[in-house]
């Protein structure tokens, strides 16, 4: 049972984030649908506008449908986006890295609904330096990502990809002078292109650190050809960290973007802009948290809210938090927010996505990522705490918050695995499901689990077409046993095969892999899928 603590209703939130003022504490909220009080809370129509929420570090138990810990021996993997597809299918894209001397390529795999491989392809993109999102398109998938050419400047990719995940054509986008970096794409208005938020930047005095940032969107075609694009300007820096589209008609189309610029003291404020289907601007609003906030995510609810989510550092505070709102869709104005943070400062929050249920609850992913000066500094450093299943106060873990419109938390759920983990990526499935992307540092002795016989590593226990258990227990015939033998012959005559031509692809790329320079004590990095359970039916009861 994860406790969350709330903090008094503050009446001036933003002067938390700038002032060290004790703030009292009323209540504490338990993170469970089951308890009576939370059900009562949640039916309250009159819920708070600010609160300030302090999260325990959690024990584990969260319910998951299935989960995937994917990779082959001898490689690194590491998921940063997906797709939900038909019949509970997932798409997920990532980095894999063949050996320890070579940049990453791209990784496409699809799982089918209890987690099972169904096909994985590996493309060859040089110079990768980070996968930024996989959408689905009619006749298949468009990936965008950020490339780092030696000695040259910044790139942005674009493949497109048929429905088995072959590439059909590739497209860069680039500047002579400055770095070009992506941060999102989104499908535009109407079709028959993408909406994407792009970066441009330049090094004005490498000795000072003195950088000078501008930001766009741009919208692309079919074939990747720019369409339109509009300048954004506001302080010395500004970047657009994502962007999201109605689904409405008429007067009430359009998209929201969200990111930080920096005012002239240098200080990072959160930056929401509602657009046009032209790119104008129909309102614009400046949030102020603290020392820093980004706007890093956001949902378009429904033609009265907007939610936005972002990683904010409070002036008293040594770890970040997350902020989240609900805004209004016409006029921006904040509706209610929350601030989140770690109970004793040991964990950094910091936001993976924020989405919403056709009934209107509000998920938000987060990720606790220890802080290292804090555990330093404690007390039982010297002897590590942990829960009852072992989990250490120093891992990180993924943390999903369900709330109601109006902002009342009705659970809490932990997500964990190995000795380190990291989620990229919320979205949800056909049937309401939550479904997470990312990696998890394992051990190399206990990544593998063969039951499935397709070399995917997952983490539950096979099911036949009725979903009741069926454990590999029978006896196998000897004419059984040679044709598994045989087959096995076969796929290893492939792997052979198949390895040269990775080996002989890899000839001609010579850079270092920044994953597998990191000191992971013996552990593996490998990719993480996770399929939690669909909320129970929510009712506004104040409707």
């Amino acid at each position: 049972m994860n406790l969350l603590t709330l903090i008094a209703n503050v009446t001036m939130l933003n002067r938390y984030f700038t002032s060290s003022a004790a703030i009292a504490l009323i209540a504490c909220l338990c993170a469970s649908t089951s308890l009576k009080p939370i059900k009562a809370h949640a039916q309250q129509c009159d819920a708070p506008y600010e609160t300030i929420t302090r999260l325990h570090h959690p024990e584990p138990g969260a319910f998951m449908v299935w989960n995937t810990v994917y990779g082959e021996e001898g490689r690194e993997e590491a998921f940063s986006s997906a797709v939900a597809k038909e019949g509970g299918h997932i798409l997920a894209v990532g980095e894999v890295y063949q050996t320890k001397k070579v940049r990453p390529q791209l990784l496409m795999v699809e799982f089918d609904r209890r987690g099972r491989k169904v096909w994985e392809k590996i493309h060859k993109v040089a110079h990768i330096d980070e996968i930024v999102k996989v959408l689905a398109d009619g006749d298949g998938y468009v990936v965008i990502a950020n490339l780092q050419p030696p000695e040259k400047k910044k790139i942005v990719w674009l493949g497109f990809f048929d429905k088995q995940g072959s590439l059909k054509s590739q497209k860069t986008m680039r500047t002579e002078r400055r770095n070009l970096t992506a941060s999102d794409i989104q499908p535009m208005i109407g079709g028959g292109g993408w909406i994407v938020p792009m970066a441009s930047s330049i090094m004005l005095d490498e000795k000072e650190g003195i950088e000078q940032k501008n930001t766009s969107l741009i919208i692309i075609d079919k074939e990747g050809k720019e369409k339109n694009s509009r300048s954004y300007i506001l302080g010395k820096k500004t970047e657009l960290s994502s962007v999201s589209v109605s689904n409405f008609e008429g007067e009430d189309e359009g998209y929201i973007a969200t990111g930080w610029f920096e005012n002239n003291n240098g200080k990072k404020i959160g930056w929401v802009l509602r657009l046009d289907p032209d790119l104008s601007i129909a309102w614009q609003k400046e949030f102020s948290r603290g020392v820093s906030a980004n706007v890093v995510s956001s949902i378009i609810a429904d033609k009265r809210t907007v939610y936005v989510a972002a990683d904010v550092k409070a002036a008293d505070s040594k770890s970040g938090g997350v902020w989240l709102a609900a805004l209004n869709w016409g006029s921006g104005d904040i509706n209610w927010q929350r601030y989140y943070m770690s109970d004793e400062q040991k964990h950094g929050y910091t936001v993976r996505g924020v989405d919403v249920n056709q009934d209107g609850l509000v998920a938000l992913l987060m990720m606790a990522q220890a802080n290292p000066d804090a555990h330093k500094a404690a007390e039982e450093d010297a002897v590590d705490q942990l829960s009852g299943f072992g989990i250490s106060s120093k891992s990180n873990y993924a943390h999903m918050l369900t709330l109601t419109p109006r902002g009342i938390t009705l659970s809490g759920d932990a997500f964990y695995k190995g000795e380190k983990a990291f989620l990229s990526q919320l979205i949800h499935n056909e049937l309401g499901q939550r479904v997470m992307v990312g990696d998890a540092l394992v051990e190399p002795e206990a990544e593998l689990n063969q039951e499935d016989g397709e070399g995917a590593r997952t983490g539950i226990v096979p099911l036949n077409e009725n979903s009741d258990i069926s454990l590999p227990d029978v006896e196998l015939s000897d004419k059984t046993k040679q044709g598994l033998a045989l087959l096995q012959k076969k796929i290893e005559a492939q792997d052979i095969i198949d390895q040269k031509h990775d080996d002989a692809a890899h000839d001609d790329d010579t850079e270092e892999s920044a994953m597998t320079d990191e000191n992971q004590g013996g552990f593996v990095r490998k990719g993480w899928v996770v399929v939690g359970d669909m909320s129970d039916p929510y009712k506004d009861p104040c409707k």
